[in-house]
């Protein structure tokens, strides 16, 4: 019977070439990856030990945990009229907008510069799919006034003042214009604005005699320049973000009489009827509606660049300020205004970090490589054992032969 041509097809007996590596190769390559890999592991795993690190929590730590409820029970109450002489019940201005809390520390060895200011949070999910999803790119980048998130439903409640039926207020703004509330924009929208981080820190060095400002964070704009309230402030808040992010991904945002951002303005008027104390303070002065004190962020800050890049973890640590001196062992004091409640689900501490040549602390990194290099040499040895004992591999040209009927000995 006649062999047809597709028999060789089906049977994978074509025309063919195998890639068939010759051992003394093969073996050569694996104690090259071993001998490149392995010293480059020890050197990542040398500079990750190099890299010092000091965490310090300080939520609940000298004060009880800043909720809204020990932050009404702090309320200043002054009476506005006679009549008001025996009120309780605090209104929004007079609730403060956070706690002041001080964490005492010891730095057991010497931190030479640059050393980073991180702010880290525990169980705490900000790459939540609605979150990463609740955000206006095009609003971001400056090229739309309008809330245009990924997901339709993603932004709202945070993307007009107005967030239930109840609030029926007509604004007129500062030409004259009469402008429904829920016609007004936030600037940004959506939820990953809505739930910046917002605590400030001040780091102090305590002598026996005096105590010496480190770094003041909150002595500086939104763009990183010094406020010039600190006298002497070693630490800086330019080069926190990415250049790429703050040059294309957030820019000065395009607005309108309908934009509502951290810029205060002068409202003429609000009418209308509704659930919300004092409602003309709350447009004016840049605040979210109904929240006296939380500030809409400016999507130039660097600090909310920063907040936008969504960590992929849990517990996660963002750059903050870099000190530029070196901070000799001893004690340190941190003062802290917390605005940020997370109480119920995290932690928050600060961070001080050196880096090396490597970067920051890359343990995992350097394990990776000297694995994978003492594998590649494991391999190697048992390969040059294997190849030694049987160096034909086990397969003859004979042995091949009788596994191919239509195979011809070249030779």
């Amino acid at each position: 019977m006649t062999k047809k041509w597709w028999e060789d097809v089906k049977h994978m007996q074509g025309p063919h070439w195998y890639v068939m590596h010759s051992p003394a190769w093969v073996i050569s390559m694996m104690i090259l990856i071993a001998a490149v890999f392995t010293p480059m592991g020890a050197l990542i795993l040398s500079a990750s030990s190099n890299v010092d690190e000091v965490r310090v929590r300080y939520d609940g730590q000298s004060n009880p945990q800043c909720t809204y409820e020990r932050r009404r029970s702090l309320a200043n109450i002054v009476p506005k009229n006679a009549s008001d002489i025996n009120r309780t019940d605090p209104t929004p201005d007079e609730i403060p907008d956070s706690c002041k809390t001080s964490v005492t520390f010891q730095l057991e060895k010497e931190l030479t510069p640059p050393v980073f200011l991180y702010y880290e949070l525990t169980d705490f999910n900000e790459n939540f799919r609605s979150v990463v999803r609740s955000r206006s790119d095009s609003q971001l980048q400056g090229s739309d006034v309008e809330c245009i998130c990924e997901e339709e439903p993603a932004c709202p409640p945070y993307v007009h003042p107005a967030r239930n039926d109840v609030d029926n207020y007509v604004v007129t703004v500062e030409n004259g214009q009469r402008i429904h509330l829920s016609d007004f924009i936030y600037t940004p929208c959506g939820q990953l604005a809505y739930i910046m981080f917002n605590d400030s820190f001040v780091l102090n060095k305590v002598e026996s005699l005096a105590t010496s400002v480190v770094c003041n964070a909150t002595d500086f704009d939104e763009y990183g320049n010094p406020l010039g309230r600190t006298p002497f402030n070693p630490c800086e808040k330019k080069g926190i973000a990415w250049d790429g992010d703050r040059t294309v991904k957030y820019v000065k945002p395009k607005t309108d009489l309908r934009t509502v951002s951290h810029l205060p303005r002068q409202t003429t008027a609000i009418t209308g009827t509704g659930i919300v104390w004092n409602p003309k303070v709350y447009i004016d002065n840049g605040f979210y509606w109904g929240e006296y004190g939380h500030r809409i962020p400016n999507q130039e800050d660097l600090d909310f660049i920063v907040w936008g890049k969504a960590a992929s973890v849990p517990t996660f640590k963002k750059l903050h300020r870099k000190i530029t001196r070196t901070l000799p062992a001893g004690t340190y004091r941190l003062d802290v205004e917390e605005r940020y409640d997370i109480s119920k689900f995290g932690e928050k501490r600060i961070v001080l970090a050196t880096r090396t040549w490597m970067g920051a602390d890359n343990f995992v990194m350097g394990v990776a490589y000297c694995t994978v290099g003492s594998m590649s040499l494991v391999a190697a040895v048992v390969l040059t054992i294997v190849h030694n004992m049987n160096p034909a591999g086990g397969y003859t040209t004979q042995a091949f032969a009788s596994l191919n009927e239509d195979y011809v000995d070249p030779k």
